[in-house]
């Protein structure tokens, strides 16, 4: 069954680093859409979960706003 295409928001336990992505479908990049590590500070302990509204209107405003340092 096909759904409502999802943004996805990452957030690092470790660091806090976080990621609002835009929805792409069926396409997953990896370090664009989807991360397995943080690009902040290499911990595999990420949480994925659907983004709100806020963030997602957030990210479409100042996209680099939470860029990996």
């Amino acid at each position: 069954m096909w759904g409502k295409v999802r943004s996805w928001t990452f957030e690092c336990l470790d660091c806090e680093w976080r990621k609002t992505t835009p929805p792409t479908g069926d396409a997953l990049l990896q370090g664009l859409t989807h991360f397995e590590v943080c690009p902040a500070c290499g911990s595999e302990s990420l949480v994925r979960r659907e983004s709100t509204e806020v963030e997602r209107l957030v990210e479409s405003l100042m996209p680099r706003r939470r860029a990996a340092r």
